[in-house]
Parts: structure tokens; C-alpha cells; sequence
């Protein structure tokens, strides 16, 4: 090994059944540019999504089921379950934890609502002490909340309503445990609001809507907890296939550089962050898969790494300084891997 090589650890979650081994550990390393097994876990059924703790060395995971699970995992060379709990509703799809680490917060796809769980001094996940539903917000259309993030420290949370084409502004109070709606905002009908990466420096949020494909850029006023669209543009360059569904979305961590997955296109789209927050559309870059649900950049801006959930496999990226994703010629086996989460610490050598 060089003095430039790493080593990264990360986690995938999967559409696995609770008889296999659905979320797994693994290994990139950049010098034999090959991925390997750490561990595996059994027990939880289509794991679709994880968060990691570094501190605590802890993974949450939802079971993206009808009976609507959340559970915890300590990670070192092996994944343990230490609690699982409901979240009160059926299927949930993501999951956020909070900047004090006192908190998760689970967004449950299926029946519409939000699920706020305390957590325990070690991490374990306790009964949920709220429960926010959308139900019966605009009975027209469904609810469907994708994700709940949080918008840099400003300690306000963005929900996204895939199903009603609404964004929600949402306040965490730790003494009362309660989640306070702030203010709600429509969207373009039929957009499908799905994931968002938010740009700190900038105060500019970035949503990706996963019907019309497009991405929907926003400036956040942190006084007036208030959002202003400054431009909608489209996730994908040249669209070919019958059906585009964009998927996932993230900034490189230096800020300069957003990449979306296309599911339908199988691409993955990068984009110039202005220095207003606008976005020029760069390049279409294949995944050497299909269905790039979602992907991870590594901590120190080197890879991008794709789930590709219908094809069964992780492939492998560089970014290039250009911001071009570049493949590394590596396809690792898996069975439909849906989320991907790095683990620290990382063994940065150089760069």
C-alpha cells in the first residue's frame, strides 16, 4: 500500500428477506481497487435504509415492511442488533438521526406520517414519543413522506411528500420530544419531491423530484424559516428511456460538485454548483447497472459508490477534478442494495 491509499469502510442496506443476511459491512480499497465482505447481519427484513453514529459506532435501520420496524445496530467487525422498535405505521423508508444524537426520526412511506424515537445513553432506539401524520392533509392525493433532513444547523428539519407534492418546515423540541410543523409549501403538481442535499455555506437546498425529473433548487432564509425557488432544472441530460425516475441526490463535500441517480436512464448526472447555488448541467455518466437507487460520496471527495438495486451490484467512481465520474472498472455482487453509508473512521492516507 502507498502513502495514497485507503481504505473505506461502509454498510448497505438491501431488499433482503429476514432469513438472509440483509445489511451488510464492506470494503473499498483503492489500492487493489477491489470490495470485500466484513460481516453480515440476518433478522431484519428489506432494510432499505440506514444512518450511521460514529460516535457510538451504531447503525439504524428501517424495515421497510407493513409492520413498520426501526432497529439498532452496534457496527465494529461485526453488526449486533441492541433494540428494535414500531414506528407506529407501515412502510417506513428512511431514517435521520439528530444533531445532539438524542434523537431518530423516521419517515414511514406507507402510511404517511413521521415517527420521532428518543434514544437511550448507548444509543438504543426507545417507543416513539411522536407521531406526525399527513394524512389528512388534502385528502385528494395520498401522503407519502420520503425523507426527513436536517438544513445544516439551523435546527429546522425539510420533509418531503412524494405523494401530495408538498415540502414541510419542521422544528425538533427536545424537552417536550415533539416534532412543531413550521410551515408547509406546494410544489409543482405531479413532481414528486424525493431526496434533498442542502449547501450550508450557501443557506441553498436541492430537492430532487422523482416523477418529472427534475431538480428544484431553493434559497433557505433561516430567519423567516422560509424557502424561494431560484431555479427548477432537469435531473438528466438526454432522456432515451420510456420512464425516468430520479432517485437519490448529494454535493461533494468541498461543495463544488452535485451528482443525481436516474433510474430508467441508469446514469448518474453531474452538475457545477454556482456561486449563487444555480446549478449547470454537466454529464450524464453511466452506472454500469441498473436502478441506481441511491449511492454514497466518500468523506474525502475520491469516489462515488452506486447501489443498483435491479441489476444486483455496487460499481465504483472517481471524481475527477473536472467533477466527471470516471469508472473504476469495479462491480461488486450483492442482492438489491438500496442504500449505501459510509462508516468511520476511514483510513485516509494522502490527498
Amino acid at each position: 500500500m502507498t502513502n495514497n491509499d485507503v481504505k473505506y469502510k461502509f454498510l448497505v442496506g438491501s431488499f433482503g428477506l429476514a432469513e438472509n443476511e440483509a445489511i451488510h459491512l464492506l470494503e473499498w480499497d483503492e489500492s487493489s481497487k477491489q470490495i470485500r465482505e466484513i460481516a453480515g447481519t440476518k433478522g431484519i427484513e428489506a432494510p432499505s435504509y440506514l444512518t450511521y453514529d460514529a460516535e457510538r459506532k451504531m447503525c439504524y435501520a428501517i424495515s421497510e415492511t407493513n409492520e413498520g420496524l426501526i432497529a439498532s445496530y452496534q457496527v465494529r467487525e461485526g453488526i449486533v442488533e441492541t433494540s428494535r422498535r414500531s414506528t407506529g405505521d407501515k412502510g417506513p423508508c428512511h431514517v435521520t438521526r439528530d444533531s445532539t444524537g438524542n434523537f431518530v426520526i423516521v419517515a414511514n412511506y406507507g402510511g404517511g406520517s413521521l415517527s420521532l424515537h428518543p434514544l437511550e445513553a448507548n444509543g438504543s432506539i426507545l417507543e416513539y414519543s411522536d407521531r406526525v401524520s399527513f394524512v389528512n392533509r388534502d385528502l385528494d392525493k395520498a401522503s407519502h413522506p420520503h425523507i426527513c433532513y436536517p438544513l445544516g444547523e439551523s435546527g429546522v428539519y425539510l420533509v418531503t411528500d412524494l405523494g401530495k407534492d408538498k415540502l414541510y418546515l419542521f422544528r425538533l423540541d427536545d424537552s417536550s420530544k415533539k416534532l412543531r410543523l413550521l410551515r408547509e409549501m406546494k410544489v409543482t403538481v405531479n413532481s414528486g419531491p424525493r431526496h434533498v442535499a442542502y449547501h450550508s455555506a450557501k443557506s441553498i437546498l436541492y430537492v430532487v423530484n422523482e416523477f418529472s425529473s427534475t431538480v428544484t433548487v431553493f434559497r433557505f432564509d433561516q430567519e423567516a424559516i422560509e424557502l424561494r425557488i431560484i431555479q427548477d432544472i432537469n435531473a438528466v441530460s438526454h432522456q432515451t428511456a420510456k420512464r425516468n425516475y430520479s432517485a437519490d441526490i448529494h454535493l461533494t463535500p468541498d461543495g463544488k460538485w452535485l451528482y443525481v441517480s436516474n433510474r430508467g436512464e441508469n446514469v448518474i448526472t453531474s452538475f457545477q454548483v454556482m456561486t449563487d447555488g444555480r446549478l449547470v448541467r454537466k454529464k450524464d455518466t453511466s452506472v454500469h447497472g441498473q436502478w441506481p437507487r441511491n449511492f454514497v460520496i466518500t468523506p474525502d471527495g475520491k469516489y462515488v459508490l452506486v447501489a443498483n438495486e435491479h441489476s444486483n451490484n455496487i460499481t465504483v467512481f472517481s471524481i475527477c477534478e473536472s467533477g466527471e465520474l470516471c469508472f473504476e472498472g469495479v462491480s461488486f455482487s450483492i442482492y438489491k442494495p438500496t442504500c449505501l453509508c459510509m462508516v468511520d473512521p476511514f483510513t485516509p492516507r494522502g490527498r
